[in-house]
């Protein structure tokens, strides 16, 4: 079927094609009605929603505070144990190269171990081994 022919079907098959066309007065009515319940267009340069963006960055300086103050609140009462600090590097005792003995500023015993994989998916599984682990 080309297009000529489906025109033709759609004309024949149209449930709309016995019903007269719109006067002049009715389309203008039609128009006035349309315009009424439209809003007011923008003016020219005037972005909509402006009106909007003090409330935005009130939200975002909100957030940013919010933030501030539970990573301040975090690291004030972390263990001392836990947080790196700069006289005491977090080091790990696994891996390439490395004995498995407590090393300097190592946090963790020398019975200690740690085994980390990467599934293919990207997701990351850290095992803590402790011998002296005691229930």
């Amino acid at each position: 079927m080309n297009d000529r022919e489906l025109r033709e079907l759609l004309q024949r098959n149209d449930p709309a094609r016995e019903i007269a066309p719109l006067g002049e007065r009715e389309i203008a009515e039609m128009r006035r009605v349309v315009l009424r319940a439209a809003p007011e267009a923008p003016r020219r340069g005037e972005v909509p929603g402006r009106h909007h963006a003090p409330l935005a960055w009130g939200g975002v300086l909100v957030t940013l505070l919010v933030m501030s103050a539970g990573l301040w609140l975090a690291t004030r009462t972390a263990a001392p144990g836990l947080m790196p600090s700069a006289d005491r590097p977090a080091i790990s005792t696994s891996g390439p190269g490395r004995s498995g003995r407590t090393q300097p500023g190592d946090a963790r015993p020398a019975s200690t171990r740690q085994i980390q994989m990467v599934t293919p998916g990207g997701t990351r599984v850290v095992w803590v081994l402790n011998s002296d682990l005691k229930l």
